[in-house]
């Protein structure tokens, strides 16, 4: 199999309506490598909150409003980055919450196809020399 036969998932969620009041929809698409290294550049305390162990993953129906409501800044820059528009984190800051956490648990349901608990510990476990160098 090739790569380039690999499909990226992604989800068009509708945002909210234009001044014409037409449905303005954003499509996202779940979180790779590159983008996990720009978020621990970014944000690397926010991160070592999330990755260290420390979060409680276990509620898959809690993540997106803690994650909102804890890490704001983060989840802006990381929906931006899904949307493939990483310099709109503002714009995503200034969405409704509602919207904001739609589109969140859509970024993560898409990065975390497996489920929050088992794709967590093995982010934990490669970001964990991030996390020991970044304590020091």
């Amino acid at each position: 199999m090739s790569l380039d036969a690999a499909v990226r998932k992604t989800k068009t969620i509708t945002i909210g309506e234009d001044i014409n009041e037409n449905p303005v929809s954003v499509t996202v698409r779940g979180l790779n490598a590159s983008d996990f290294a720009e978020l621990m550049n970014n944000y690397e305390d926010l991160m070592l909150m999330l990755f260290d162990g420390e979060f409680d993953w276990s509620s898959e129906k809690a993540i997106g409003n803690e994650v909102m409501t804890r890490t704001p800044k983060l989840a802006y820059l990381a929906i931006a980055m899904a949307c493939d528009e990483p310099d709109k984190a503002y714009a995503v800051s200034q969405l409704p919450m509602p919207v904001q956490v739609e589109l969140f648990m859509s970024v993560y349901q898409l990065t975390m196809p497996q489920g929050a608990k088992e794709t967590s510990k093995k982010l934990q476990q490669l970001l964990a020399p991030l996390f020991v160098s970044a304590k020091q």
